[in-house]
């Protein structure tokens, strides 16, 4: 803590806040209350300047030992003063407007309604089976914009004693302890998610050192009314707790009420251990003294052994109770792991067995036959569509083979490579082989005009009893072909 040995806090302290530069001293100290009219953006300027302010001093635990509250009484305005200035003036002001606009929100109030003082948009994350009629009320009060009628004074006119939390540092810190609960549920055994409030008070602290028991009760209430990762439940004016999933229902049950009453009788059990253990090292000294004094008599020592004695026993004893009630925990943690799997093989059994009875052996039989005969029909059909071209390949090869012959008989050696790169001629012969079947055809073209007009000439000198015969021989017989020659 940052106050002096008078618990006022440090003018150093308030000065280091950048809001509270020299210049603006007289008036965030002064009444400024005039200036919501007269200058709206200085009013709120020096409204937003002590919500930076109070904030800090509850973040940095400067008046008492909560972070996420701060406790205002009479004596708070001079906590808060400075030399030159006092104390604020406006300090009444400043805590109507925080609570008014929902910065801060009176421990009291947020006891006897939680829902009331977080908006809809900071527990957008909660789960919709927690919704009921009376807190969809609380948003519907709080969308017409009605505000709180605190009132931060008493009936004397002084501030109130009460205890004002931060809502900002609220939500930060319920954010991270939702996600440490969170991990806890998944990697926890059964046991360690019980607890009693002392208990979870001592879980808490272990998952955040800095809170303080205030905070505790403050955290307790924001996880039971915005998240569904535990269930509470008061029997005889004791509370039990219980973690769980957030997307499963979880209730508290006998047996866990019974787990959570042999757990809560270990602690103290441990504390009455640690007791025995230094009292009988303390009567152990005190035993050397004696013996180490001459003046002692032997009376006296042989009391300070009987003692010790006592209290070994008891310490044997609690000690014996302390393992007891440990392997107790043990086993029924292993219990619980042994029902889970029980469950799990039982689950996974009825599985397989919907699963195989779905499938009958003879149908997988019956699948595979029918499969095989239909792969050989579609062989047997891709071969009878294939039959001409195999034939068209039979042409082929009694060709090929018959040349192959032909060659042999020739006594020319040529092998079937060479036989296709004759009938194949290279990209280098193409165009002349092409060039010489054109010059081949236009000289063939040539002889045929020459032909048919020497065959014309020799008409003209025949008669036409000769041209007759020709003719009827023509369409009695082949056709020969005239020449010059004829």
């Amino acid at each position: 803590m940052t106050s002096d040995p008078q618990g006022k806090v440090t003018e150093d302290y308030i000065r280091s806040n950048t809001s509270f530069s020299e210049s603006r001293l007289r008036s965030l100290y002064g009444g400024f209350a005039n200036l919501k009219q007269l200058n709206p953006e200085g009013y709120e300027a020096n409204i937003q300047a002590w919500r930076s302010l109070i904030q800090d001093l509850i973040k940095h635990k400067v008046i008492d030992d909560s972070v996420l509250s701060l406790s205002v009484n009479a004596a708070t305005s001079q906590l808060l003063s400075i030399s030159t200035y006092g104390e604020p003036k406006s300090l009444t002001l400043i805590l109507g407007e925080l609570v008014n606009s929902g910065v801060l929100v009176p421990l009291s109030l947020f006891e006897q309604d939680p829902f009331s003082y977080i908006s809809q948009d900071n527990a957008g994350w909660l789960f919709t089976n927690q919704l009921n009629f009376k807190k969809l009320l609380t948003w519907g009060v709080q969308a017409l914009g009605f505000k709180s009628t605190f009132r931060v004074l008493d009936k004397s006119g002084k501030l109130k004693h009460e205890r004002y939390i931060s809502i900002s540092s609220l939500l930060s810190l319920g954010s991270k302890i939702r996600q440490k609960l969170a991990d806890v549920i998944q990697k926890g055994s059964y046991t360690e998610l019980l607890f009693n409030r002392r208990l979870f008070g001592e879980f808490l602290r272990k998952l955040e050192p800095a809170i303080s028991p205030i905070d505790v009760d403050i955290l307790l209430t924001y996880l039971k009314t915005y998240t569904t990762l535990l269930k509470t439940s008061v029997i005889e004016g004791k509370e039990y707790i219980k973690l769980g999933s957030g997307h499963g229902q979880f209730e508290i049950n006998d047996v866990d009420i019974s787990i959570i009453d042999l757990m809560a009788n270990i602690g103290p059990l441990k504390n009455r251990i640690t007791f025995l253990s230094n009292k009988i090292s303390d009567i152990e000294n005190l035993i050397r003294k004696s013996v180490h004094i001459k003046s002692s008599s032997n009376d006296s020592i042989k009391s300070l052994l009987r003692v010790k004695k006592a209290f070994i026993k008891s310490l044997e004893h609690s000690s014996t109770n302390m393992s007891h009630l440990e392997t107790t925990l043990l086993k029924i943690d292993e219990a619980t792991y042994n029902k889970d799997i029980y469950r799990i093989l039982e689950s996974s059994s009825s599985i397989l067995s919907s699963l195989n009875s779905e499938i009958s052996i003879d149908k997988i039989n019956d699948i595979k036959d029918s499969l095989t005969s239909d792969m050989k029909l579609t062989d047997e059909i891709s071969d009878a569509l294939m039959i001409n071209d195999n034939k068209d390949d039979d042409v082929l090869i009694e060709r090929e083979l018959d040349e192959l012959y032909e060659v042999e008989n020739s006594g020319t050696s040529v092998t079937v490579d060479d036989q296709t790169e004759n009938e194949q001629p290279n990209n280098e012969n193409a165009d002349k082989v092409e060039t010489d079947n054109k010059e081949a055809s236009d000289q063939q073209t040539i002889t045929d005009e020459a032909r048919k007009e020497a065959l014309f000439n020799d008409l003209q000198k025949l008669s036409i009893n000769d041209k007759d015969d020709i003719v009827q021989n023509d369409n009695t017989k082949t056709k020969v072909p005239l020449t010059n020659e004829d």
